[in-house]
């Protein structure tokens, strides 16, 4: 049996035309005029030789052209509209204008502006520094907090040691290592950089010898964890080790990045607020006292208590 080329185009034709009955149904910005394809140029037979279809005239092709087109067309709009449904709005400017009483009927599309709002309100976190991952570690925020004048390099460090825990946390031991030996890297073209910015520089060259000689020891823990089988109890005691020797490694950072701060450097205070109490230097410790209205118990795990009391530890 032979199909002409031709045939091809029809069939495609009628393809898209149902294409198009699909789109529309969910598609408000787009109405596309079809008209129906005659099947009456057809013909079949049972003869091996026959031709399927005859070939039909040039205005009945380049309407199939037109119709495929349209479908492709409607398709990639239907297609972002269901990605995004509220992202897109179509507006036809055929309200009434009652300063010169005219209508408009030229569609227009515009950005939402409540979905464009979320948008850089999304864009802003993403550049805050968290990333994809949302920064929940209150020591890793107290770091970032610290005033330290030309802090790149330093901080780049710290994202990397940070990121060790990370992949210790979800058993990732092989980005650990690399981690590691990245965090190496930096101590050994940098620490001498990193020394000159403290105003302890003695101070300094202690710290970043322990945090050297804790690298090794959790490089082997991690190798550890690697050669046994997930899940088993050495996995999870070499983990544990290496754990332990992270934490180790971050006070040593602190204690490190806390040596960059300026000495005498004092938090400046809004004059809104010069008026209260201020601690300047060391830490203090606040107890709040809680009662209820009525000196009405609270009730914790079945325990009456008469107040509640909350002490917290700030700094400066």
């Amino acid at each position: 049996m032979k199909i002409h080329s031709s045939c091809i185009v029809a069939l495609a034709a009628t393809a898209a035309s149902v294409a198009i009955t699909n789109v529309e149904a969910f598609s408000p910005v787009t109405t596309i005029q079809r008209s129906p394809i005659s099947t009456s140029s057809m013909s079949t037979s049972n003869s091996a030789n026959t031709v399927l279809c005859a070939k039909p005239s040039k205005p009945f092709l380049r309407t199939a052209e037109e119709h495929i087109k349209s479908a492709f067309a409607a398709t990639f709009l239907a297609g972002a509209i269901w990605t995004a449904p509220s992202a897109f709005v179509a507006v036809t400017d055929n309200q009434y204008d009652p300063n010169h009483h005219h209508t408009h009927h030229q569609p227009s599309f515009f950005l939402n502006e409540r979905i464009r709002s979320s948008v850089v309100a999304d864009a802003k976190e993403m550049a805050s520094g968290s990333g994809s991952r949302v920064n929940k570690d209150a020591e890793s925020l107290l770091r970032y907090g610290l005033p330290i004048p030309k802090d790149k390099e330093i901080r780049k460090l710290q994202v990397t040691i940070e990121d060790i825990r990370q992949d210790i946390q979800s058993k990732r031991k092989s980005p650990a290592i690399d981690g590691v030996k990245k965090t190496k890297g930096l101590l050994k073209s940098k620490g001498s950089e990193f020394q000159t910015m403290c105003k302890d520089k003695a101070e300094c060259g202690t710290i970043l010898q322990k945090m050297n000689d804790v690298l090794d020891p959790l490089t082997n823990n991690l190798v550890d964890a690697s050669n046994v089988l997930n899940g088993s109890d050495q996995e999870r005691v070499a983990l544990d080790k290496a754990y332990d020797l992270h934490n180790e490694l971050q006070k040593l950072l602190t204690q490190l990045e806390e040596q960059m701060v300026p000495a005498g450097y004092v938090t400046p205070v809004p004059s809104e607020y010069d008026d209260l109490p201020q601690l300047k230097g060391g830490r203090a410790t606040v107890e709040f006292i809680l009662k209820k209205p009525d000196n009405a118990p609270f009730d914790v795990e079945g325990v009456n208590y008469p107040e509640a009391k909350l002490t917290m530890v700030i700094g400066e």
